[in-house]
């Protein structure tokens, strides 16, 4: 049996700057358990490194081949003696193991997870930050999607959100990655009232629960969290306070955490935005087998990549489509 990790390096197309500092390569994790894959994404603004998931994953692979079997986590879905390892380590093991078992029995993941079948998945896809000219190319070479994420942070914030406007009548989320301070995100979104946004990810950093609040209670634009949700209990405490979370694979750790972490949010009335981080086909398609769960989609960030070494997940006019293979359906190109 094939089982390895290893580290994968991923070029972005163009420059994607966001509001806090950031590079035009990532490099992720690999992890392939006889063909099956899954794909951990080190979360960077918490201080984690592409070699730190990568041993991570390798130290779990051994206990789950050679201690405890990979049966393991189908009887121990939420394994506490696993809960120490980074989150993007357990979400790429756990994407590959359920994979294989999951072709074992001929089944694409979703349905051996007990998850409804991906339909009509519309994806959005992300610009970073970007000047006037630059937008308007972009959206030049990437017309097809019904939906689009500008990512803001910058001086020119309203006079880019009136530019897309003007070139597009397409829905538009806005994205601020922690950019704005609340003096700033009050000023500014008011100012986007007459934009038609269909929601602003974390426009203050993380950790600032009371001036979210009062700014979300100010505004008629939803407000969804991202950065500011890295672990269960922090849906309790953003409660009655964003209206909905970015619920990403490599955030969320183990398959049922992330799946733990949707259905408690959904009882709760939050809405559900499925994301990504800059992934290979590997991470999109997994993400795509549990994209049923979710009111919104962000699964491009495989489509800002040159050097994709994967395919998985079909991409025509901004849908995408499962494979129609058992496992996750990705493979390397």
């Amino acid at each position: 049996m094939e089982i390895k990790a290893e580290k994968t390096k991923l070029h972005l197309k163009q420059p994607f700057q966001l509001s806090r500092p950031s590079d035009n390569v990532r490099e992720n994790v690999i992890v392939e358990i006889e063909g099956n894959f899954g794909e951990g994404a080190p979360l960077y603004y918490l201080g984690e490194t592409a070699d730190y998931i990568y041993s991570a994953s390798k130290e779990i692979l051994e206990i789950l081949e050679k201690k405890v079997g990979f049966d393991y986590l189908t009887e121990n879905p939420w394994p506490r003696d696993l809960l120490k390892f980074p989150k993007p380590a357990l979400s790429a093991v756990s994407q590959a193991v359920y994979g294989y078992l999951a072709s074992q029995k001929g089944k694409p993941l979703y349905e051996y997870l007990g998850l409804p079948k991906p339909k009509d998945i519309k994806t959005s896809f992300s610009i970073g930050i970007v000047t006037p000219k630059q937008l308007e190319q972009i959206l030049t070479e990437n017309p097809d999607y019904a939906v689009y994420k500008l990512k803001l942070g910058g001086d020119d914030d309203i006079e880019i959100v009136s530019e897309f406007r003007k070139l597009s009548k397409a829905g538009l989320r806005l994205d601020i990655n922690g950019g704005w301070n609340l003096k700033e995100a009050t000023e500014k979104i008011g100012q986007l009232a007459t934009f038609d946004i269909e929601f602003i990810e974390q426009p203050l950093p993380p950790g600032e629960l009371d001036k979210l609040e009062e700014l979300t209670y100010n505004t008629e634009i939803p407000i969804f969290i991202d950065e500011d949700l890295n672990v269960f209990s922090d849906i309790l405490r953003y409660n009655g306070i964003a209206d909905g979370i970015n619920v990403k694979l490599s955030k969320g750790g183990l398959i049922f955490d992330t799946l733990r972490i949707i259905q408690y949010a959904k009882q709760l009335g939050l809405k559900i935005l499925l994301g990504c981080m800059v992934e290979s086909s590997v991470g999109i398609t997994s993400a795509l087998h549990i994209a049923g769960l979710a009111d919104f989609i962000d699964l491009d960030g495989n489509k800002l990549i040159e050097d994709d070494p994967f395919v998985g997940a079909d991409l025509k006019n901004g849908v995408l489509a499962i494979p129609e293979k058992s496992g996750t359906g990705a493979r390397r190109r």
